[in-house]
């Protein structure tokens, strides 16, 4: 953060201050800050970026749909190292459920965690613009709550934002 342009930092919610923590801790993020009031806060940091928490406790994760995208210069390195981080915690790299990590195949471009508490963090390579944008549209939605979303054919009838709205609309009012 060189201090020029525009800065734009995620909040992310969780319900386990001691659990979400412990689970960046173990891909090698830092605790930068650590606050339980007057409103439960926290800030966590890797190299040059870094993302925030707020306390949430009627948080359920499998309903969250937190995103986030963070743009780093290599990802296949980063992705060993957060596999392995896990591995040496965990015993195990946890491929379903909460927390999670994607599987990472050779050229890919990017890759996803899903924290303990259903936040989505993806890691894109940086450097390929349309790939980045397209990546974003794409993954507007959670995985988990891309699930809920219209059939195939509802979707070439309505368009892929009206289709998004509708899940949403449905999704919200339950």
């Amino acid at each position: 953060m060189n201090g020029m342009g525009s800065l734009t930092i995620p909040l992310l919610p969780c319900v386990s201050w001691d659990d979400t923590l412990e689970f960046w801790q173990m891909l090698g993020f830092e605790v930068a800050l650590k606050q339980r009031s007057p409103n439960a806060y926290a800030v966590i940091r890797r190299d040059d970026y870094e993302l925030h928490l707020f306390g949430l406790k009627q948080l359920k994760p499998e309903e969250n749909f937190s995103t986030c995208l963070v743009i780093v210069p290599e990802v296949e390195a980063l992705h060993h190292t957060f596999a392995e981080g896990l591995r040496t915690a965990l015993g195990k790299v946890p491929m379903k459920g909460w927390p999670q990590i994607t599987r990472m195949k050779p050229g890919q471009s990017r890759f996803t965690v899903t924290d303990n508490a259903g936040n989505s963090v993806i890691f894109i390579k940086r450097g390929d613009e349309d790939n980045e944008a397209a990546f974003v549209r794409a993954q507007a939605l959670h995985t988990e709550f891309k699930q809920l979303a219209l059939s195939d054919e509802d979707r070439q009838l309505l368009g892929p934002e009206l289709a998004a709205m509708e899940v949403l609309e449905r999704t919200l009012t339950k």
